[in-house]
């Protein structure tokens, strides 16, 4: 009697070899799908305005931002 495994084999393999052509021809719809075009202008850094009132020590956050460190012990130095 056969056994299981040489079947097996075989139907996974033309399950494979079905889904192939499939996934293939998804890709190609999906790039003609993505011709979007942008306009404006990419912004990768603005210069900060009014320095003098922005709060440089504690970041974008502030005081409300800050970590809780009191629940924290030290431990060594290493």
């Amino acid at each position: 009697m056969l056994s299981k495994k040489p079947i097996h084999w075989l139907l996974c393999s033309m399950l494979l070899l079905l889904a192939l052509p499939n996934i293939a021809v998804s890709q190609k719809e999906k790039d003609k799908k993505q011709t979007t075009q942008y306009s404006g202008t990419p912004v990768l850094w603005r210069e900060p305005t009014d320095i003098q009132s922005r709060n440089l020590l504690l970041g974008a956050g502030g005081d409300a931002m800050k970590p809780d460190l009191s629940r924290i012990t030290f431990i060594e130095e290493k």
